[in-house]
């Protein structure tokens, strides 16, 4: 092997061994989710496979990096492997020999990304949705167990309030208090019942109540703490 083969080996190498640092590092750093070691190996393998292309082929690098980009992440550049697509697309666009192929990789490109962020949206919103709503819930036996007067930080609640809380059919609250709700079962997409805990300003539950759900025939059951 010539000089000048074994240099443009040792480039794209260097090149290969560049693009894969990012991922490697966004996952040791926490700036990404962990990944399997076979799903970090996959993905190397990917770029090696467009580094051989990017010289005589770089649409096909593009595409190639574009593909493992909308796989691995919501958006085009994610920090595992958007620097590489950041390359690729510069060498393409030195290299390709017309510009109308670039153009249109480029556009086609584009406007997968913008259709895989739209889905991920949707699916993200929904996730949050079910993770905040699952994690408002508080147990009807844990509710039933609550008695006035005790101090907020004696008690064991859920760590998130529901999002949606029942205000409109919820009686009117103590004066002086703030309540938190919390939803009386885990499912989703529908109305369930609520509890309403109520604090004073000295951090004491002073009232509890059941909130029925949308079109419940049952009216709120209150219970309200007296010095």
């Amino acid at each position: 092997m010539d000089r000048a083969r074994t240099a443009a080996l040792a480039g794209r190498c260097l090149l290969w061994a560049g693009l894969v640092v990012p991922d490697l590092c966004a996952g040791r750093l926490g700036l990404s989710e962990p990944r399997p070691v076979w799903q970090q190996a996959a993905g190397a393998g990917v770029l090696a496979a467009a580094t051989a292309l990017a010289r005589r082929r770089p649409l096909a690098a593009f595409a190639l990096t574009a593909a493992l980009c909308l796989a691995d992440a919501p958006a085009l550049f994610g920090l595992s492997y958007g620097p590489a697509l950041a390359v690729f697309a510069l060498l393409l666009g030195l290299r390709a020999e017309r510009t109308g192929p670039a153009a249109l990789g480029f556009a086609a490109v584009a406007a997968a990304g913008t259709v895989r962020i739209a889905l991920g949206g949707v699916a993200a919103a929904a996730g949050w949705y079910a993770y905040t709503e699952t994690h408002a819930v508080l147990e009807p036996a844990a509710y039933a167990a609550l008695r006035t007067g005790t101090p907020l930080t004696s008690l064991a609640l859920p760590d998130r309030q529901t999002q949606d809380p029942p205000t409109d059919r919820a009686p009117a609250p103590p004066e002086g208090a703030y309540c938190r709700y919390y939803r009386a079962s885990g499912e989703l997409f529908v109305s369930v019942d609520h509890y309403r805990l109520c604090f004073d300003d000295e951090g004491r539950l002073v009232a509890k109540d059941v909130v029925p759900r949308a079109g419940g025939r049952r009216s709120a059951t209150h219970e309200e703490f007296t010095r």
